[in-house]
């Protein structure tokens, strides 16, 4: 299972896009799968469900639409630096759906901490 796990990350790796994974009767595995595939995604898998169709185990892991180059990721906390700089508010974040929504309020926060410990901080 997996060089079939692998080969999945890989293709997401190249081209990202959702893949939804669906799991049934392999709980006893659920722990590996899990591992491998977070951390064969950079931690963008997340199980969605893990519940039980009568006696039987059902888990489903999502590899969402998410991948970013590091200059994206970066371009988006540089966007939140400046945004608290020009006052504006944490949840003024324009991006909703993809790992942006992350960076983005991440840079802003560590504007604000940085103002808070260097006076010198534009």
């Amino acid at each position: 299972m997996e060089i079939v796990l692998g080969n999945i990350v890989n293709s997401y790796a190249k081209t990202s896009r959702p893949i939804y994974l669906l799991f049934y009767r392999a709980s006893s595995i659920m722990r590996q799968v899990n591992g491998f595939l977070r951390t064969g995604s950079g931690g963008r898998a997340h199980r969605l469900i893990s519940t039980n169709l009568g006696s039987r185990s059902l888990n489903i892991f999502a590899l969402p639409d998410l991948f970013m180059t590091d200059n994206q990721l970066e371009r988006a906390a540089d966007e939140g630096r400046a945004a608290w700089r020009q006052q504006r508010a944490r949840s003024d974040c324009p991006y909703h759906d993809d790992a942006r929504r992350e960076a983005w309020p991440d840079g802003f926060d560590e504007a604000f901490l940085a103002s808070l410990v260097d006076e010198r901080y534009p």
